[in-house]
């Protein structure tokens, strides 16, 4: 790509398209925070924050399960 295109690093990913990229040892982790405290204090709703349980298993491991009957 660099032949066709003029290319920079600009290092570790942070934040892109609106996504927080957090770097662990464990891996990268995505979330929104950043968006969303913005979206809240131009609506004014900063202090309205409340927390609300995931519907979903924290910290879940997904696998892809081959289908077996083909």
């Amino acid at each position: 790509m660099k032949s066709e295109f003029e290319i920079i690093d600009l290092g570790t990913l942070s934040y892109f398209l609106s996504l927080e990229f957090v770097h662990t040892p464990k891996g990268i982790s995505l979330h929104k925070k950043k968006y969303t405290c913005e979206a809240l204090k131009r609506l004014n709703m900063e202090n309205y924050i409340n927390a609300t349980p995931t519907p979903i298993i924290a910290n879940m491991k997904l696998i892809e399960e081959l289908d077996k009957k083909k």
